[in-house]
């Protein structure tokens, strides 16, 4: 609000996209320095610190940027978006839960117990299971999502429903 009262209503156009976009690579700065603090043992205060400073120090030099040096802004923000996709990517690599399978439950209609939707059958009494307009339960947290949920509400996990 106080761009557009300072400079006009025809800041936006340059500077809403390119803001929208550079203050995720901003956030990348500090989530990298959480994701390696997360890693390791100890503090790691001094690297989140220093995420931040970097997020900080990237954010001032964007805003100069946008005003003295508009090219520069722009090159910014595409040289932050292919390291934003590069962490990304190193995240999904190191991650320990990018193995993990979340085979959302369903009720069985019969016994009441919770079963695996992409199961055929009740491993407890037997009968067919259907999982159309069947609550789905999250394995991982257990709590009850909508019937049409493709990821849980609570934990964000895909659900598994398809055989």
């Amino acid at each position: 609000l106080g761009y557009i009262i300072a400079f006009g209503p025809a800041v936006i156009i340059g500077r809403a996209p390119l803001s929208t976009l550079a203050h995720v690579i901003f956030g990348t700065f500090w989530g990298r320095a959480l994701g390696l603090r997360a890693q390791r043992s100890g503090s790691g205060l001094p690297s989140i610190v220093f995420g931040i400073a970097l997020a900080a120090a990237a954010h001032g030099l964007f805003n100069v940027a946008v005003f003295s040096a508009p090219v520069a802004a722009i090159a910014m923000v595409i040289i932050g978006a292919f390291w934003t996709v590069r962490q990304f990517n190193w995240a999904q690599r190191v991650s320990p839960f990018r193995y993990r399978r979340n085979f959302a439950k369903v009720v069985c209609s019969s016994c009441g117990q919770h079963v695996s939707a992409i199961s055929q059958f009740c491993r407890f009494c037997g009968v067919s299971v259907s999982y159309t307009n069947a609550s789905l339960f999250c394995s991982h947290c257990g709590l009850e999502n909508r019937t049409d949920a493709r990821f849980c509400t609570t934990g964000g996990d895909q659900l598994i429903v398809s055989r």
